[in-house]
């Protein structure tokens, strides 16, 4: 029956606890539903239609222009009823549009929303949290100074560095972004697919530590190239050569043998030393 004709010739009568146990209520106001203003299926037109729930009108009756219509309805047992509204001012197939909510506190996502938007719809609607969702899934939000930045996300990026050995590819780092907040750590995979750097027992090829020192430089190179650190150079690899055999070799290809026992190596340079036997 028409609202109209209810307020007219007749008071409901809706009596209730709410909640159970409280006082007892009789709810006798006028019902009034004013989409004067806005039809909710204006906005469904173009955007967003697949979002509405078809209905067939097969018969109403109203004294004015048409019947604000309000359904609780879910379209799925998965999930909670939704509230629906449509203008109806006739019979036959139509629509029931979704009605939104923008009480403090509520969430709005926007798909590819920019910072203006998110900006112009919590001015709108004070209280309210607009979200931008871009299409790979990251939901951002904008900060203190209108910026948009994303509530959590990872970028992979090379780190700033030369390499020592001259690889071209370089180590990689993990930035992780929760608003403002952003913190960097060393990445184990050149990308973000999950796909970890070769990592083998016994790499083929060496980097040779520059200068004295073993650097940061060329750690990342050997990680993300799977290459070995030559800590030791040739100079001293030269010299762990012969100290099973009791020399030490210099640059310049003589020895000097500190044994008890004369040695037995038949290729020793002529001018090398030896000591104690």
């Amino acid at each position: 029956m028409p609202t109209g004709y209810m307020a007219y010739y007749g008071t409901p009568n809706f009596t209730r606890m709410l909640p159970t146990g409280g006082s007892s209520k009789t709810v006798n106001e006028t019902t009034v539903i004013d989409m004067l203003s806005t039809d909710p299926g204006d906005y469904y037109k173009t955007r967003h239609t697949d979002a509405r729930v078809p209905m067939n009108v097969q018969a109403f009756t109203d004294t004015g222009e048409g019947s604000a219509v309000l359904a609780v309805y879910s379209r799925s047992e998965l999930f909670p009823p939704a509230l629906w509204g449509a203008f109806v001012s006739q019979n036959g197939d139509q629509y029931m549009n979704p009605i939104d909510c923008v009480a403090p506190g509520t969430i709005k996502v926007i798909p590819n929303g920019t910072a203006a938007q998110l900006a112009e719809y919590q001015k709108l609607y004070p209280g309210t949290i607009a979200m931008s969702k871009s299409n790979d899934g990251k939901l951002s939000v904008i900060d203190q100074t209108g910026k948009l930045v994303t509530v959590g996300g990872i970028t992979v990026q090379p780190i700033s560095y030369t390499n020592p050995g001259g690889s071209a590819r370089k180590a990689q780092m993990v930035i992780t972004e929760s608003g403002e907040d952003k913190s960097m750590v060393l990445s184990l995979s050149p990308g973000k697919q999950g796909v970890q750097y070769t990592i083998t027992t016994s790499p083929i090829n060496e980097i040779p530590a520059p200068a004295d020192d073993v650097t940061w430089s060329a750690l990342l190179e050997a990680l993300s190239n799977d290459k070995a650190v030559d800590v030791l150079g040739s100079d001293l690899k030269r010299v762990k050569h012969g100290l099973p055999r009791n020399y030490i070799a210099f640059p310049n290809g003589l020895r000097l043998y500190v044994s008890s026992t004369r040695p037995t190596d038949t290729d020793v340079p002529v001018g090398s030393i030896g000591i104690g036997w």
